[in-house]
């Protein structure tokens, strides 16, 4: 089976049996969510979207470990994470980790914005006092220019065609007040790292401490000709099979070189480090001039 049929047969099975699941796991959850003190746990369904599992592990640690490097990507330039008096959290989903941010609402004004009106309308009713927004899968956002000092986008750029991608860095920098700092994540690609791999590796999320039910090797997916565009110019992207034409979504893959030609442009690049967002995705920090 080839990297494209393996990629849309796996994510259309997977997702139907995950639907029919989600419910019994989410009647499961309630023990464990009491037993172990959280809150502001969102429901399986919601879990699924954003992470492709309703594990509640993973959901838990994944956003516990997303603050946590966060700070750190933040640390490499100096900067702290508590300094930020306006951040927005670009692809929030269902909250996995902005639930892990609301401390720092006794300070700042944290904004949460997605395409996914359930994801929203559940974050506004369980994650308070920040503040939350439904998008369009296109730009503009809703909100003023300079409006933030501090943007996070977490596995979003991972998932959108080279166009998306520019046309939503340029609004982020509109956005962005001067001086802010734009955190993007990406499936960092070199030849090294490909030959590297043993195969059949099973898919890494975040790092061996929080493994999800899914298997599969994230590289597996390349055609020979897409791994030959990505040693060629830089980047490459697969739609998924139900991507909406007018907003594409699928996995795109970059090589560090193409994020600092081609979005350098648009941004200056101040910090970028393979496998430095747990563990597993490249972390980029770009800064506004001014």
């Amino acid at each position: 089976m080839s990297g494209h049929a393996l990629l849309n047969s796996v994510d259309g099975l997977y997702g139907q049996f995950v639907h029919v699941s989600a419910a019994l796991a989410n009647c499961l959850d309630q023990a464990a969510i009491s037993a172990l003190g959280y809150d502001a746990i969102a429901p399986a369904w919601l879990r699924y979207r954003v992470q492709g599992t309703p594990d509640l592990t993973t959901y838990v640690e994944a956003g516990r470990l997303s603050r946590a490097s966060i700070a750190a990507s933040l640390n490499l330039i100096g900067r702290r994470l508590g300094e930020f008096p306006r951040i927005l959290d670009f692809g929030c989903g269902c909250g996995r980790t902005l639930r892990w941010m609301r401390d720092l609402t006794r300070e700042a004004t944290v904004w949460g914005v997605d395409i996914d009106a359930e994801a929203i309308d559940w974050c506004r009713g369980h994650i308070g006092p920040a503040r939350f927004e439904v998008t369009n899968p296109v730009p503009p956002l809703p909100f003023p220019d300079n409006s933030f000092d501090l943007i996070y986008a977490l596995s979003v750029f991972t998932h959108l065609d080279y166009p998306g991608q520019i046309a939503w860095l340029t609004e982020l920098r509109r956005v962005l007040a001067p001086g802010g700092i734009v955190l993007l994540t990406f499936l960092g690609y070199t030849p090294e790292k490909y030959a590297a791999r043993p195969h059949g590796a099973p898919l890494r999320l975040f790092n061996e401490r929080i493994m999800a039910s899914a298997s599969l090797d994230i590289w597996s997916f390349l055609e020979p000709a897409e791994v030959e565009q990505l040693d060629r110019d830089g980047f490459v992207f697969l739609p998924y099979r139900d991507s909406p034409r007018d907003a594409p979504y699928g996995v795109a893959y970059h090589r560090p070189e193409h994020v600092h030609d081609a979005f350098g442009k648009i941004l200056p690049l101040v910090s970028y480090v393979p496998d430095g967002f747990c563990d597993y995705l490249d972390a980029a920090l770009f800064q506004k001039p001014g």
